[in-house]
Parts: C-alpha cells; sequence; structure tokens
C-alpha cells in the first residue's frame, strides 16, 4: 500500500481551486483551504511536541502545502465565500468517499487505508503522495 493522490482531499481541493481560477466551477475553495492548512498545522504541531522530529519531513511537507494551500489563500483572500462554497465542499468530500469506496469496494478498506496513513504519520514516515514519489527516487 502507498499514499495515492487521489485518495487526499487536500489534492481535491486544489483541483477544485484549479477549476475555480479558470471559471469553471463558480464556488470558492479559500475556507476549505483554510481549513485543510489549520488541519495541517495542527497536525505538524501534534508531531513536533509527541514525536521524534525529522525537519527534513517537516521542511518538505512545509513545501508541498506552500504551494497547494497557501499561495491558493494569498491569490484568494480579498475573495468572499458563501454558503454554498462550503456546501459544495461537503459535496465534494463525500464524492470522494464515494470514489475511495470504489475504486477499494469497502468500508473496511477505506479505513484500512486510512489507518495506514494515519500510523505512518505517527511513525515519522513520509505518508503525503508526492513527497512520498520523491523520496522513492
Amino acid at each position: 500500500m502507498h499514499p495515492r493522490f487521489d485518495f487526499t482531499f487536500s489534492y481535491w481541493i486544489f483541483g477544485w481551486f484549479v477549476l475555480y481560477m479558470f471559471g469553471i466551477i463558480p464556488y470558492n475553495p479559500k475556507l476549505w483551504l483554510m481549513i485543510g492548512l489549520t488541519a495541517n498545522i495542527l497536525g505538524v504541531l501534534y508531531t513536533v511536541m509527541n514525536h521524534k522530529i525529522i525537519w527534513s519531513h517537516i521542511f518538505n511537507y512545509f513545501f508541498v502545502n506552500f504551494f497547494i494551500k497557501i499561495i491558493p489563500i494569498w491569490i484568494l483572500y480579498k475573495t468572499k465565500t458563501t454558503t454554498r462554497d462550503f456546501t459544495f465542499g461537503i459535496f465534494l468530500l463525500v464524492l470522494l468517499g464515494l470514489y475511495m469506496w470504489i475504486q477499494l469496494r469497502s468500508i473496511s478498506k477505506i479505513v484500512e487505508y486510512i489507518n495506514y496513513i494515519r500510523k505512518g504519520h505517527v511513525n515519522d514516515e513520509i505518508y503525503t503522495p508526492l513527497l512520498y514519489y520523491l523520496s522513492k527516487k
């Protein structure tokens, strides 16, 4: 098993941002980018406080998130968000769940995948898709 881009909500939100910037989707992803960034910051703080710190992993994690969350938030900073934008994010999250269910064929496999990713973060291993693939070269 390995981390997959298509199972990572952050990349779905970044794709949403790209589609929004090209005017293909009218729903603003700013709030969901901010939620994702907050979750990432809390995850890094948890890791720093409770586990052996591998600074290169934290730096690389920050580097990726700088491009897929911080820059998009900065670009969207002055835009307004609505309830429809938040609702679309919920729809996208449900769509990801359905997609994972179709791909993995069971809820237990989805839970297994999520636990695999969670355990990797706790064990200070690289379990984000981009960093995982870059580290394998």
